[in-house]
């Protein structure tokens, strides 16, 4: 685990409100949309699949604003709800979490761990960038956590 400083993105994304506890059946429905968005759009995607976070917690009842999109090189006329947004610089503390997306949370709970016993104090926002995705299950899951820092 690492802290660094990331460059500005331009995201094309969909927003919307959904809380942890419902995070997998949000999610799945979004995913597809946004996938078949950029493709339709001919976005010229800069990455994978990223997942920003804005007000998560430890209660997963709470809910969130979830932001699931790509960075992308250039903006685009849009439409069906989506959004273009350029990032600011992103101080956070990263680590690579490899493995089925029900066990992630194992990964949390040491970066916060880490956080909390060397008074690192968060942002509002995390992301997960999906290096490698096959499907929730999957062993071969490898997502890069983005923790944003204070």
């Amino acid at each position: 685990m690492e802290q660094v400083m990331l460059a500005p993105k331009l995201y094309f994304y969909l927003e919307g409100k959904t809380s942890l506890k419902n995070i997998m059946e949000y999610a799945a429905a979004k995913v597809q949309l946004a996938n078949a968005e950029a493709e339709r759009m001919n976005m010229e995607k800069t990455g994978p699949m990223e997942f920003i976070y804005f007000g998560a917690t430890y209660d997963l009842e709470k809910e969130i604003t979830l932001q699931i999109g790509f960075p992308v090189k250039s903006e685009k006329p849009i439409e069906n709800g989506f959004r273009f947004r350029k990032s600011q610089d992103f101080k956070c503390l990263t680590n690579t979490y490899k493995g089925e997306m029900a066990n992630s949370g194992n990964k949390y709970e040491s970066l916060f761990e880490y956080m909390w016993d060397n008074s690192i104090k968060s942002s509002n926002e995390i992301r997960e960038v999906y290096r490698c995705f096959e499907f929730p299950d999957s062993p071969n899951n490898v997502t890069e956590i983005q923790i944003g820092l204070v």
